[in-house]
């Protein structure tokens, strides 16, 4: 397919055209198509936000409901604090981190029936409108950032307590998203195909979702966990990176910048396999249109 164009300056033409299914050819197929980047993220966001009644007010509620109980039970039931933060701004922080990877999982993974439509009246990169989805998380995690800033204006300004320390280490913060981001996509590469060919992989994933949640130290932190364990605990991908985030915004904890390298690493190969196994299989997406 190809699309022209003319105005005032000269006329551009985009060919929109099936890549090869390796790796390479994915991401080619990918910066080929990156100009259509911006319409799919406005579209996803205008699809998800049209008939909702609360809209981005929903995306500060929704983490409040996370943020109350994970408090109750951390603080209150098993009597754990985070000192010397405050329990509150500690769960919140690490809840942003986790929040963004987890919405753009769900959204990664629904993306191909979602843009059914798309799929069945034109070719465009499959991967592109997987990636487009990124615009619905990004906005929920500045959503709970915003829940962050209100609980740094409580703890600073009103209390006199400010924990929110910025130096050279809040630079950690970009690297964390990123990695995050990183985590996100390869996971979606798998899901996304599997949740289109059978649509109660997305029940699984809530479950999936839940337990990695639970297994890595998000709303408690890592000192909780026998030391002789915790190496298990950083393993996980996902840890490391909280870590990263967490320190970057608060200054907390001791990053292990060993582990941090081991996740980047876990997530590189998860990545490359993720989007060799996406090229390989999405032609079946047109099958099941």
């Amino acid at each position: 397919m190809t699309v022209s164009g003319s105005g005032q300056g000269p006329a551009q033409t985009w060919r929109i055209q099936p890549a090869g299914p390796t790796v390479s050819g994915q991401l080619i197929e990918l910066w080929r198509h990156r100009h259509l980047f911006r319409l799919f993220t406005i579209r996803a966001l205008f699809d998800l936000y049209r008939n909702a009644v609360l809209g981005i007010v929903w995306m500060a509620v929704r983490p409040l409901m996370m943020v109350l109980p994970a408090i109750f039970v951390v603080g209150q039931v098993f009597g754990i604090s985070a000192e010397p933060v405050p329990l509150p701004l500690f769960i919140i922080v690490g809840l942003a981190c986790w929040i963004f990877i987890r919405r753009n999982i769900q959204w990664f993974t629904k993306s191909m029936n979602k843009n059914r439509a798309v799929l069945s009246r034109v070719y465009v990169s499959p991967l592109l409108l997987m990636v487009a989805q990124v615009s619905l998380g990004l906005v929920e995690f500045l959503a709970v950032m915003g829940l962050v800033a209100a609980a740094a204006v409580y703890y600073g300004p009103i209390e006199g307590l400010y924990y929110l320390d910025f130096g050279w280490h809040s630079l950690a913060i970009v690297p964390a998203i990123i990695l995050g981001f990183l985590l996100a996509l390869a996971i979606g590469c798998f899901s996304s195909i599997l949740n289109a060919l059978a649509q109660d992989t997305w029940l699984t994933m809530r479950y999936v979702l839940s337990f990695w949640m639970l297994a890595t130290p998000i709303v408690y932190p890592v000192h909780v966990i026998p030391e002789q364990y915790r190496w298990i605990v950083y393993l996980n991908p996902l840890a490391p990176v909280v870590e990263v985030f967490r320190w970057g915004v608060l200054h907390y904890g001791t990053v292990h910048w060993g582990f941090v390298a081991v996740a980047a690493g876990e997530i590189l190969v998860l990545l490359l396999l993720g989007i060799w196994f996406f090229g390989k299989q999405q032609n079946r997406l047109f099958d099941h249109m």
